[in-house]
């Protein structure tokens, strides 16, 4: 997550402006702090250390004393290393620069090395960047300036879209509103971010449990200010009484799960610029409450000593979105760029976190969203029987666009789903939360007992059909006889009789397939005379893409 404000304020009758950016561990920064996220949880395997030798491409390390091993990608993009070849070739000499190299002997960031491992052609066999110095090594070593530290933040840039998908651990999981609308990163600008809803950030709890989550800001003051402490506290007061016990339950539900940022002494540079700086978030919520939707809003201050009083710099407001683990297929973390529209669309998300609320584990939040899917008829979706139960938003690709079009109230594609479109908005809606469930078929020919279809309200076997060709749900594991299955799609019998009348709904949630005779999904769906023709096809499962 990141902030991003510009603040202005006298003291002493000095102008100071303080320029405040959360972060998130992808923000595309120009400062070398900004790294430190990037560092914490773009950790490389030994597995992907190997892999990089097999590829053409230069490695790149990035240094951090962290007690971790230090995050290294491979830079393969042609256009990066094209750049990078043309400010290498116009990077002036350094004839002042005295030490043995460029690379502090510091706690935290140190700079970054590259290898050029694989001999990519015009790019030097090692190369060092630290604060606008550069360290060749081919034949003999050389210093060149990194005018502007073009060179630094190019690699860094590139270090943050090469990002380890498990970055989720220490900060903010990668997401997008929709197809079309990229969130640009720092998610909150002063002047621009004027509510919540213009900063958007979501969190996995499995990833980050009792992980240190980080933030960060960018400070600038005039000059002769060298350092001022920053923290930024929860403003919220809960009124006494009644009230205040009502207040204190919404806020349990949906307010602050980030807690607090720790007070930290900032430095000033040239300019009067602090670089990105890295805070520490105390008391935060995030593993206790469950999937949900959260308002975070933070009152920031400043002081410049430690007996001086705090003074208030500026109020941000944020919209928390708390996910179980970090998005399953199809939802993607990588790349982070506006092209890849498979990234998780907070769009979904609102629904998802709404249908799920408090869930605190994959089966339950899959269950919520099945019950909610399945809700929506007869109003907004309903089953097929006028078009032969043809599918209408999930072939081949999901169009989860026109879909959510029609959630809000508009056209979509229509009113009509079948089984397919079920299962398909059942487990893209589910995973984007964490919960990993397939779309997979069993078949095929089977009788059918009698069920209620989505959209509808009475027993039939769907639209008067006395079986199936094949049928489609949100499936877990291998999607096999032992595995669960998730069904927003219809409602079978369950009771202990599901063949014969009279009938108890039972919304097929976390279900097992089973056997013919075991009395669970295979048995409630199919007839007698129909259960041996009604396997699982798990060649058939997919996720498919969302458009």
């Amino acid at each position: 997550m990141k902030i991003l404000t510009n603040a202005k304020y006298l003291n002493g009758g000095r102008n100071v402006s303080i320029l405040l950016r959360s972060k998130r561990l992808f923000c595309i920064a120009m400062s070398i702090i900004t790294i430190s996220v990037v560092i914490l949880s773009g950790i490389t395997s030994e597995a992907q250390e190997k892999g990089m030798g097999e590829k053409k491409g230069l490695k790149v390390t990035i240094l951090l004393f962290s007690g971790r091993p230090d995050p290294t990608y491979l830079l393969e993009d042609k256009a990066a290393i094209e750049r990078l070849k043309t400010l290498i070739a116009t990077a002036k000499v350094n004839e002042k620069f005295e030490k043995a190299t460029v690379i502090p002997s510091i706690l935290g960031y140190k700079g970054i090395i590259v290898d050029n491992q694989t001999k990519v052609p015009a790019i030097p066999a090692h190369l060092a960047v630290y604060k606008g110095n550069i360290e060749v090594k081919n034949e003999r070593k050389k210093f060149l300036i990194d005018e502007g530290g073009a060179i630094e933040d190019l690699l860094l840039k590139q270090a943050i879209e090469n990002h380890d998908p498990n970055s989720a651990a220490n900060d903010a999981v990668n997401i997008r509103k929709n197809k079309t609308q990229f969130i640009n990163v720092p998610e909150w600008v002063q002047g621009i971010s004027t509510k919540a809803e213009d900063s958007l950030a979501a969190y996995a709890i499995k990833e980050t449990q009792g992980n240190t989550i980080t933030i960060q800001a960018r400070f600038h003051a005039d000059e002769g200010i060298e350092q001022a402490e920053i923290r930024a506290i929860d403003p919220t007061v809960t009124p006494s009484g009644c009230i205040g016990w009502i207040i204190k339950i919404l806020i349990a539900i949906f307010g602050n799960v980030l807690g607090e940022v720790k007070k930290k002494l900032v430095t000033f540079g040239a300019g009067g610029d602090s670089g990105f700086v890295t805070f520490e978030l105390k008391n935060p919520k995030l593993w206790d409450v469950g999937v949900g939707i959260h308002y975070t809003t933070w009152k920031w201050q400043y002081r410049l000593n430690c007996h001086s009083p705090w003074i208030d710099i500026d109020t941000t407001r944020h919209k928390i979105y708390v996910l179980l683990e970090t998005p399953k297929d199809p939802w993607k973390q990588t790349p982070y760029n506006a092209a890849n529209d498979q990234l998780p669309w907070t769009e979904v998300i609102d629904y998802s976190c709404i249908w799920a609320i408090g869930a605190k584990d994959r089966d339950t939040a899959a269950g919520k969203v099945t019950e909610r899917v399945n809700a929506l008829g007869p109003s907004i979706v309903e089953y097929d029987c006028p078009g032969g139960g043809g599918t209408h938003y999930s072939s081949p690709k999901f169009n989860c666009t026109e879909f959510l079009e029609r959630l809000k109230g508009g056209s979509g594609l229509g009113k009509y789903v079948n089984c397919t479109d079920c299962a398909t908005i059942v487990s893209t809606f589910s995973n984007i939360l964490g919960c990993d469930l397939w779309q997979s078929r069993m078949g095929s020919g089977f009788g059918l007992n009698e069920v209620i279809s989505i959209g509808y309200s009475t027993w039939s076997t769907p639209c008067g059909w006395s079986t199936f060709n094949y049928h489609e749900v949100a499936w877990k594991g291998a999607c096999g006889v032992d595995d669960e299955v998730f069904d927003a799609c219809l409602r079978v019998d369950g009771d202990s009789s599901p063949r014969t009348s009279p009938h108890t709904p039972l919304l097929p949630i976390n279900m097992k397939f089973g056997n013919c005779g075991d009395l669970l999904y295979r048995d409630r769906l199919t007839s007698l005379s129909g259960c041996p023709y009604c396997n699982p096809q798990p060649a058939t499962k997919q996720h498919r893409q969302v458009i």
